[in-house]
């Protein structure tokens, strides 16, 4: 506050007199408490360097009645209080004239105080007093920026163990990731950016499961940053059903080719389906799958060619789902026995021993009666040639064939 007045002086004929003075005319100047405050709502009273986190930043001011935010000097928002004591904001983001503005480096941020409230048409009274804060000179941490690869592609098998591995970090980031399903998120170990998940069976069709990395800057906890990997699921649902009947055979025999009676189903439309044949030996001490390596073992149905049964033998189709490379499933159909029939037959030469091996025969010229049983039916052949066929009602008895 400033005081004055005037002292008056009469001259003539070159000699002063007087000095009398006026009343005093006093001025005063309005003094407003303003309280400038960063985002983390510290008070600016002196110049002052602010290291903030990217994204919203709210700063506040009070004190007045109208208010001129700037930035690097350019008035970029101006607001209206109806009391001094109510705190503005100003968050660049959301409040600026134009657009948002994002703060960067050496940003300079200070707010214009006046005493008038703005005008009816919402600019500063020319009448108002102006008051300006202490500059904010803002220190930016840059925002984190990450992405995953996996190990798999976009496309991966139920209970699969895939590889993730986190792009774009750095040293001083810390990360965690949680996946789709699952309430809890798992710290990925401090100094790495790779990490492993069992992938989980999601349920319905064309199903997906997605799997987010947080990325947090410990200058900026508040403010992490994720990334989301979204993989599809290729799950096989059944292996499809092969031809169900047990069969029965004769001995050394083809039989007949096991068919596909129901096609196997999977999750994702357009699925390509692989196949691996296997067959076992029932009565083996120890049965065991084996895979069959021809080429009819990874097809479709399955072809004997030239297989032939000499005794009781299992089959099963292992069927895997293929899509975009990725395959899945290994799941198997119904087995499938075939039964090799066997016989004990007898056959004697005519001195009535049982031929058991390749035998030679001494014989006298004359009837030479051969005698055979174990069946219904036979056929007597001489170098191969069938020379007589005969029938019995009971595979007891005995038949005989004397060629003469």
């Amino acid at each position: 506050d400033t005081e004055f007045r005037r002292q008056t002086f009469s001259t003539v004929s070159g000699t002063s007199c007087g000095g009398l003075y006026t009343n005093i005319v006093t001025l005063r100047v309005e003094t407003k408490v303003i309280d400038f405050k960063t985002p983390d709502g510290s008070s600016v009273t002196t110049p002052t360097t602010y290291d903030m986190c990217s994204g919203p930043q709210e700063f506040r001011a009070s004190g007045g009645r109208s208010y001129e935010f700037r930035i690097d000097g350019t008035v970029v928002y101006t607001a209206s209080s109806t009391a001094d004591a109510i705190e503005i904001t100003f968050d660049p983001l959301s409040d600026f004239t134009t657009s948002t503005y994002i703060l960067t480096n050496n940003d300079v941020v200070d707010v214009v105080v006046y005493d008038l409230p703005l005008t009816a048409s919402g600019t500063i009274d020319t009448a108002a007093c102006g008051y300006t804060s202490e500059p904010v000179t803002v220190q930016v941490a840059a925002t984190p920026s990450v992405t995953l690869s996996s190990s798999v592609g976009n496309w991966y098998c139920p209970s699969e163990t895939v590889t993730f591995t986190i792009l774009g970090g750095s040293a001083s980031l810390t990360y965690r990731y949680t996946v789709s399903g699952l309430t809890t998120w798992t710290a990925v170990p401090t100094g790495t950016t790779i990490f492993a998940v069992v992938m989980p069976n999601v349920p319905g069709p064309a199903a997906a499961a997605t799997v987010t990395v947080e990325a947090t800057d410990p200058f900026c906890p508040s403010t992490p940053v994720q990334s989301v990997f979204v993989l599809n699921e290729n799950e096989l649902t059944t292996a499809g059903v092969v031809s169900a009947v047990d069969e029965t055979f004769c001995f050394n025999t083809v039989p007949a080719d096991i068919i596909e009676a129901t096609a196997p189903t999977a999750t994702v439309t357009g699925t390509t389906y692989t196949y691996q044949w296997e067959y076992r030996i029932p009565g083996a001490t120890t049965p065991t799958w084996i895979d069959i390596t021809t080429p009819e073992g990874t097809q479709r149905d399955f072809a004997f060619v030239a297989w032939r049964l000499t005794e009781d033998t299992e089959f099963r189709r292992q069927t895997f789902s293929t899509v975009s490379g990725t395959s899945c499933g290994g799941l198997y159909t119904n087995i499938v026995t075939l039964r090799v029939e066997t016989k004990t037959i007898v056959f004697k030469d005519p001195s009535g021993t049982a031929v058991t091996t390749d035998t030679t025969y001494d014989m006298c010229a004359g009837p030479q009666e051969f005698r055979a049983s174990g069946g219904r039916a036979y056929e007597f052949r001489i170098d191969g040639t069938v020379v007589y066929t005969t029938s019995s009602t009971a595979d007891a008895i005995e038949v005989t064939f004397d060629p003469l």
